[in-house]
């Protein structure tokens, strides 16, 4: 009504960030439309690098992978043309993510060291354990394992520092899928269960875009360790309190 056609497309953006969270995806395409239109017809530059990240996590959910890595690097470009580093970071975060569902992971690591020293040189440490998790998911793909520990318990540490136990449950997840890739079946198990309790206990459900394939995880271990054996395991992980999981993860 009052013609602020920049506040109209933060208004879609902000709609659309609250769709990508409750995993209504088709709702998160339509205002991202109407967001990239109006901000394409005014110039709106913020708003064309903050749409074009989402578009390229939307473009990553539906397994479009080079669509969604042409839109964060785009995104990406917008960020630097106008010096916002925190912005910039978040950004190469998501593209690291997506060239990492493509299998370029040599190319994932690079970026994620930008997103690390972006994160340290601002001292926002919440971000630098974010980047440092998925050093750690990359260091696994590379069968880089000693290297995934370390990335993965000093996230862990900074997230313990801060308190936040969103982050916890991820660094349950990583450390579980590091202990699978390791052969420590058991270990894997009871970290797995510890992060599904927190995060039921929280209300923070696992991302669409990763549940096939964790499920998947669980398959295999139930096979390999056998019914009861599984079952054993996971309620050990499950009864765990947050510091004992978090000792588990760490030691």
């Amino acid at each position: 009504q009052l013609g602020d056609r920049c506040g109209e497309a933060d208004a879609h953006l902000a709609a659309a960030e609250l769709a990508y969270f409750q995993g209504s995806y088709a709702e998160l395409a339509a205002l991202l439309e109407e967001t990239m239109t109006v901000a394409g017809e005014i110039g709106y530059t913020t708003g064309l690098a903050k749409g074009g990240r989402l578009l390229g996590i939307l473009a990553s959910i539906n397994k479009q992978y080079e669509q969604s890595i042409q839109h964060l690097v785009r995104s990406t470009a917008l960020w630097r043309e106008l010096d916002r580093p925190y912005e910039l970071a978040v950004a190469l975060n998501s593209l690291a993510v997506s060239l990492m569902e493509n299998h370029q992971y040599a190319v994932a690591r690079e970026i994620l060291q930008e997103t690390l020293e972006i994160n340290r040189s601002l001292g926002y440490q919440r971000g630098v354990a974010h980047a440092l998790q998925n050093l750690g998911e990359v260091a696994i793909e590379l069968k880089e394992f000693t290297k995934a520990r370390e990335w993965f318990h000093e996230s862990l540490s900074i997230r313990r520092n801060l308190g936040l136990r969103r982050g916890y449950a991820f660094s349950f997840e990583g450390l579980a899928h590091l202990a699978e890739q390791e052969n420590q079946a058991a270990r894997a198990v009871q970290l797995f269960a510890a992060a599904q309790s927190l995060r039921l206990l929280i209300g923070s459900p696992l991302d669409a875009d990763v549940q096939e394939q964790y499920a998947q995880t669980l398959v295999n271990l139930r096979d390999r360790l056998g019914d009861v054996y599984y079952d054993i395991e996971w309620s050990k992980g499950a009864a765990m309190t947050l510091e004992q999981a978090i000792d588990l993860a760490l030691s």
